[in-house]
This record gives C-alpha cells, sequence and structure tokens, in this order.
C-alpha cells in the first residue's frame, strides 16, 4: 500500500476508536446510581478509553499523510497539520483526565462517608471536570481549524473532489464559532454531535484518500 492508502486507512481506523469510545462512555450520573458496581463502572470507563488513547497517533500519522497528499506551495496543509498536532495534544490530556483521572474521584466522592470528605471530594471532581471540558474544548477548536485549512487545500487543487473540502469549509468554521459563543460544553447532547461531524469528515477523507491511487489512474487514462 502507499502512502495516500495508508493514510486513508489509518483516518479510519482511528475515528472507529473514537466512535468505540463514544458509544459506550458513562456518565458522571452512572457512577452515582452504580452502588455495588461502582468499581466495574469504573474499569469500564478505563477500558472504554483505551480505544481513544490507541486513536490519536493513528489519526495523527493519518494527518500526516493526508498533509503530504495535499502539500503545495500555500503551505495550507502545513498550517493544518501543526492546528491538528495542537488538537492531538489537548485530546491524549482530555482522554487521561476524563479516562483514567475522573473515575477514581468520582468513585471518592460516591464512597465518601463524611460530610467533609464528600465535600473535599467534589470540589476536586469538579476541578478535574474544568480541565476535562478546556482541554476538550481546545481539542475541537483546533481541529476545526485544521478540518478547515486542509478543507481549503481540497477545493483548491481538487484531488479529493469537492464535496468533502465544501463538507470541511462550512464544518470548521461553524463549530469554532459555536465554542466561541459560548453555549458548547461537555454536557450539552450536541456537543457529541460536534464530534460525530468531525469523524465523519475524517472518514470520508480517509475513503477518498484509499481510492486517490484509483482515481488519478482513471484521470490519466482517461
Amino acid at each position: 500500500m502507499k502512502d495516500n492508502q495508508l493514510g486513508g486507512v489509518a483516518l479510519i481506523v482511528g475515528s472507529i476508536g473514537f466512535i468505540i469510545t463514544m458509544s459506550f462512555h458513562p456518565s458522571g450520573h452512572d457512577f452515582f446510581e452504580a452502588g455495588n458496581e461502582l468499581n466495574a463502572l469504573i474499569t469500564k470507563t478505563i477500558i472504554v478509553h483505551v480505544p481513544a488513547v490507541v486513536s490519536l497517533p493513528i489519526l495523527f500519522l493519518g494527518a500526516l499523510a493526508l498533509s503530504w497528499s495535499l502539500a503545495s506551495p500555500d503551505r495550507l496543509s502545513f498550517i493544518a497539520i501543526v492546528a491538528y498536532g495542537f488538537a492531538a495534544v489537548a485530546a491524549i490530556s482530555n482522554v487521561v483526565v476524563d479516562g483514567f483521572v475522573a473515575p477514581g474521584l468520582l468513585g471518592k466522592l460516591v464512597a465518601a462517608t463524611t460530610p467533609s470528605a464528600s465535600d473535599m471530594w467534589r470540589v476536586v471532581s469538579r476541578y478535574n471536570g474544568q480541565l476535562n471540558e478546556v482541554y476538550a474544548k481546545i481539542f475541537v477548536v483546533a481541529s476545526s481549524v485544521a478540518t478547515t485549512f486542509w478543507s481549503i487545500a481540497i477545493l483548491r487543487n481538487r484531488r479529493l473532489g469537492l464535496g468533502a473540502g465544501i463538507y470541511g469549509v462550512v464544518l470548521g468554521p461553524s463549530i469554532v464559532i459555536a465554542v466561541a459563543s459560548g453555549q458548547v460544553t461537555l454536557a450539552a447532547h450536541w456537543f457529541r454531535l460536534i464530534i460525530v461531524a468531525q469523524v465523519a469528515w475524517f472518514i470520508i477523507v480517509g475513503v477518498l484518500l484509499l481510492r486517490l491511487k484509483e482515481q488519478d489512474t482513471a484521470l490519466r487514462a482517461s
């Protein structure tokens, strides 16, 4: 397989990892209803975040292949990969805080036997939650900036067609505006929709990278 095809596979596989984590991710409310199953829920939460940890370097490799494929003198793809690098750092920080630190803190909060202990763990958990949300917002904004620049590059060189470029040019700025407006929080239902929309773009581009060699060959033959 060539770099384009390997990059397409990486984008698709990495995106699937994120979908798995999102699909099985328990809520904070689940911890307070866990009862005797608390330890099992903590273990499940940690396991659910493993695919996201594994997916991030895979996605970054796919992003590198995408940038190489779209490389041009305007350096738009170079700007995109730098922005996505920032997004990846924020994403792994979010996964660590949400998937490996938060479950233990919530477990201690639920298991607290005195009001003072409960208050202490509640404060710590809220602080951890704030970190989690900040990392998530940085990830969403930085990855949206990357998506926008990649999409502009797609529209300019047209190697991957117009559809993905148009989708990304609309999606990226819309997400940035939504986050800047202050309406996007981790508790909001449509925060997941934003992630799904981004993942869909990566899957679409991954498929297009997989088909790129065949398309180029067909164009030369015609």
